[in-house]
């Protein structure tokens, strides 16, 4: 601590401060001594290893293996020799950070200075956690310039220290399954040392933790429908460790490509420009995380529930669907969390549906008990939705693509004509990439536009001259099953909703964003029972998105001219988007011979 207070460019930023905020300089120091103790980590070997071992105990109260690839982890070991490591998670668990820690105790690459919340700095996590490696940070502290520097120097010295480092660029936990917008604070920070001569690179490593069932999804669900998040205290671990006791499957760990950010990042850099290069290093990062996640067995199964229809689909239609989607994942050679040829069994299907049921998501029953042979339905449980989502959302971005292009397709056989149909059929593809950005991680327009038309080259290769010869309705009936019925149709509804919701709003009068969501949540709950939207669409983070696309649309600030006419507007943009997914079908056509392979 000495030593870093004394530090000769610290101690003239710290004077600055004082200076600006007519204090001493003594206290302003003080400031920072008691900033430097409430943030900084202190591990020692022996509490390295006892968070390890608890590491393990928690994760094994739920889960059995973690699953990974030695050789990856033993190429990012040898890459922090020489460089300083940044492993950057998704992060859908507070199970994330003690399984990782195990993991590079265990191979030998830790002990990984870890960025925590100061949420979880209470007995005992905090005084063991720090111990352990965890320095921890302030959610906000914008009004602080004292704790500012102190953050930026002390995370400087830990890179300069070619220290193995960690942090959630998401800021938090998953709520829907997918990943959210990365924060660029830690990030800028990282940049600032690299550009002060702190280190010559450092290695970002994208890393995806998946769990073939995560033990929180409930408690996302319900925070997505409004509740409030439980704090984090004493009683709230016991009860998080007591709840440990069902079996929750395997973990899954992948490291995708390392990203050297000098490369990425220009030393000379500033204002606008090193934004925009910052954002786009995370945006990659985000986007490797994506292409590394692995496909689990549980996830496609909910995908195929949550596209059946609502009175439950028959066992032999699961199959058939869920049959297709595994032929989907092998024939784009997607990553997958084991052999997917399980599902392909009638034992295989059964194992996935069943630790589905027992978690309270999917349920089977009988229609028509009353009769000789009654047949088996399967769906998703009453009330469970959200929760099925948050599967279905941890892969559909490897579904994205095709799911826009059979939207984009069947704009452009009905609203195109003959001679407009491929214009119609780019501009679709733009509106809607620009409409889902804050969901998805997209590439640059040109480079996304001819994924699109790749996907539907393999899928359909007649599909221009479909249109050409005013065809186009057969070309995408020809795409059966589709894709975006459950891929998007969820996310347009519930920026349908938003719509609405500002179409009601006097152009005149302030807006409130905590008024106006939780409108958007009686409004989409009125819909559901219905029938109008799905259960799924009705979540705050998919109002909060459609807040963000409306800000972007100039629609949110109230007295701009036409106000009400570009709100109405977007509300039938949205709803003529929504048609054009009701025209869709997600079922493989009838008479497809796919389903279990029966094996003796």
């Amino acid at each position: 601590m000495e030593e870093f207070l004394a530090d000769s460019d610290f101690r003239s930023a710290l004077e600055r401060i004082a200076g600006a905020q007519q204090r001493t300089v003594e206290e302003t120091l003080r400031s920072a001594e008691g900033y430097l103790k409430e943030i900084a980590a202190r591990p020692s070997r022996f509490m390295v290893h006892v968070a390890a071992f608890l590491g393990r105990f928690l994760y094994r109260r739920a889960y059995g293996v973690i699953h990974y690839d030695r050789d990856a982890l033993a190429a990012v070991s040898e890459l922090s020799a020489r460089h300083p490591v940044v492993f950057l998670p998704c992060h859908r668990s507070n199970l994330d950070r003690p399984v990782m820690h195990y993991l590079l105790w265990k191979d030998r690459v830790g002990p990984n200075f870890t960025a925590g919340g100061i949420n979880m700095n209470f007995f005992p996590i905090g005084p063991i956690s720090r111990r352990a490696g965890v320095f921890f940070i302030r959610r906000s502290f914008a009004n602080s310039p004292v704790y500012k520097l102190v953050l930026q120097t002390y995370f400087a010295y830990l890179v300069e220290q070619r220290l193995a480092l960690e942090w959630y660029m998401e800021g938090g936990r998953s709520r829907t399954g997918k990943l959210r917008s990365p924060r660029y604070g830690l990030l800028g920070y990282a940049a600032n040392a690299l550009a002060a001569g702190k280190s010559e690179d450092i290695y970002l490593i994208p890393t995806s933790i998946n769990y073939d069932h995560v033990l929180e999804v409930g408690d996302y669900a319900a925070q997505e429908c409004g509740f409030a998040k439980e704090r984090e205290t004493f009683g709230w671990l016991v009860k998080s460790v007591r709840s440990l006791r069902k079996r929750y499957g395997d973990i899954h760990i992948r490291f995708g490509e390392p990203l050297s950010m000098s490369a990425m990042i220009g030393r000379d850099r500033t204002g606008s420009e090193r934004r925009q290069d910052l954002q786009r290093l995370a945006t990659t990062v985000c986007k490797r995380i994506n292409r590394v996640t692995p496909i689990t067995p549980a996830s496609l199964v909910a995908v195929a529930l949550l596209a059946a229809p609502d009175r439950g689909t028959s066992r032999r239609d699961l199959e058939v669907a869920v049959a297709e989607l595994v032929e989907h994942v092998e024939s784009r050679n997607l990553p997958t969390s084991e052999p997917l040829s399980l599902l392909r069994t009638r034992q295989g299907l059964d194992e996935v549906v069943g630790a589905l049921a027992d978690l309270g998501i999917a349920v089977v029953w009988n229609d028509e008990p009353g009769s000789q042979e009654p047949e088996s339905l399967y769906g998703i449980a009453e009330g469970q939705r959200i929760a099925a989502t948050y599967y279905r959302n941890t892969i559909v971005h490897f579904f994205l693509t095709p799911a826009i292009a059979e939207l984009a397709l069947a704009a452009a056989a009905k609203d195109g004509g003959v001679s407009g149909a491929i214009q119609t059929f780019d501009e679709y593809v733009a509106r809607l990439r620009d409409l889902l950005a804050n969901e998805f991680f997209f590439e640059e327009y040109d480079h996304f536009l001819d994924e699109v038309v790749a996907q539907l080259d393999r899928r359909l290769p007649e599909w221009r001259n479909r249109l050409a010869e005013g065809s186009g309705l057969e070309a995408v009936a020809g795409l059966r099953p589709h894709r975006a019925p459950w891929a998007l149709r969820s996310f347009l509804q519930a920026y349908l909703v938003a719509a609405e919701r500002l179409v009601d709003l006097p152009p005149e009068v302030p807006w409130n964003k905590g008024s106006f969501l939780a409108g958007c949540l009686d409004r989409g709950a009125d819909y559901v029972s219905e029938g109008r939207i799905a259960a799924e669409a009705c979540t705050l983070s998919l109002f909060s998105n459609a807040v963000r696309v409306a800000a972007r649309r100039g629609l949110l600030t109230p007295g701009l001219e036409n106000l009400s006419a570009r709100r109405r507007s977007f509300a039938s943009e949205l709803d003529h988007l929504l048609a054009l997914a009701g025209s869709l079908d997600s079922a493989p056509p009838s008479g497809t011979d796919r389903g279990i392979r029966r094996q003796t």
